[in-house]
């Protein structure tokens, strides 16, 4: 019995420590990065553990209860089971100053020579609301996976400052694509979805390095947004350091509409919105797309007019449009 169990023990470790050499392959240094592990292990080693994972998820970010029933015909077991054998999902610490902060790393385990290239991508929501999870990668991502592309993102430090200190652990991403194995760091996207759009905008000024990008549901005019959905202010007041002694500065910095100048000339701009978003009005979209049209500078927009916040039920337009956009632009640097 002892003798049995010293096996068994032994082959855990094996096994654990195999998987993580295997993470770890992925990239040609670990320079400021720990903890890398397979998103398979712990917690979501299998499918039940991944349906409780996206139930918890479900219910902070809706806030009400979800059944594991319900979970399992939204994020069924057949699509677990192939994220699982044919995709690369990596999660890892890296270092931002003197802080470490979760990253993730999607890519496929055939196809990731295609493009050789790289899209970060920038979730919304604020704290653990709207956190990443496998059941968002396979829902966000793995589209964009499956046709070549390796996805970087970050699940923003734990004092999230919505656009303040946290800007730069998205910044760091581009350090840290230096360091995966068989990409090109000169063919670089980013993607952001609601507050991850504000973040993608902030990103990209002045920043070269990032070829073409992608925004949906994102806010362009802070100000402006606050009128229209004035319960953010709360969000604001709690995450944004000095809000209320300094709104208007912070408010600015936070909203492209005013530095439309500083983004990089030639890089390219596609715009997605639902046109009965409840939760960043539509107008943003039309406005940042009339003054890129001012400004000469190249951009499409697509609003789905009865589409919502997430575009779900039009995620197949959405995911071809946005695979387009990118291996047009990132092909060509």
């Amino acid at each position: 019995m002892r003798n049995s169990l010293f096996i068994f023990i032994t082959c855990v470790i094996i096994g654990a420590t195999a998987s993580v050499k295997a993470q770890e392959n992925l990239f040609k240094t670990t320079k400021d990065m720990r903890n890398i592990r397979s998103c398979f292990s712990g917690d979501t080693a299998d499918y039940a553990g991944f349906v409780e994972k996206e139930r918890q998820s479900f219910q902070r970010l809706f806030k009400q209860e979800f059944s594991t029933e319900f979970i399992s015909k939204f994020r069924p077991e057949s699509q677990f089971n192939l994220f699982k054998k044919y995709y690369n999902c990596v999660q890892y610490e890296y270092l931002v100053g003197d802080l470490w902060v979760e990253g993730f790393l999607l890519s496929h385990k055939q196809n990731t020579l295609i493009n050789n290239a790289t899209i970060i991508y920038n979730r919304g929501g604020n704290g653990s609301y709207g956190a990443l999870t496998i059941g968002s990668f396979m829902h966000k991502q793995a589209p964009l996976v499956r046709r070549g592309f390796v996805m970087l993102s970050s699940q923003y430090r734990e004092n999230d400052e919505f656009g303040g200190k946290d800007l730069l652990d998205v910044l760091k991403l581009i350090e840290i694509n230096k360091q995966i194995k068989n990409v090109n760091p000169e063919k670089l996207g980013m993607y952001g979805w609601s507050r991850g759009g504000m973040m993608t905008y902030m990103a990209a000024r002045n920043n070269p390095a990032i070829k073409a990008i992608v925004v949906g549901a994102g806010v362009v005019d802070q100000e402006k947004e606050l009128k229209w959905r004035p319960e953010m202010e709360q969000v604001y007041k709690y995450r944004i350091p000095h809000y209320v002694t300094e709104k208007k500065k912070a408010l600015k910095k936070r909203s492209v509409i005013n530095w439309l100048d500083e983004l990089p000339r030639g890089m390219p701009i596609l715009l997605l919105h639902g046109g009965a978003d409840k939760r960043v009005n539509v107008e943003n979209a039309r406005d940042l797309a009339a003054e890129l049209t001012k400004l000469k500078h190249p951009h499409e927009l697509k609003i789905y007019p009865k589409g919502d916040h997430s575009l779900r039920k039009n995620s197949r337009d959405v995911n071809s449009r946005i695979i387009a956009w990118f291996t047009k632009y990132l092909n060509n640097p």
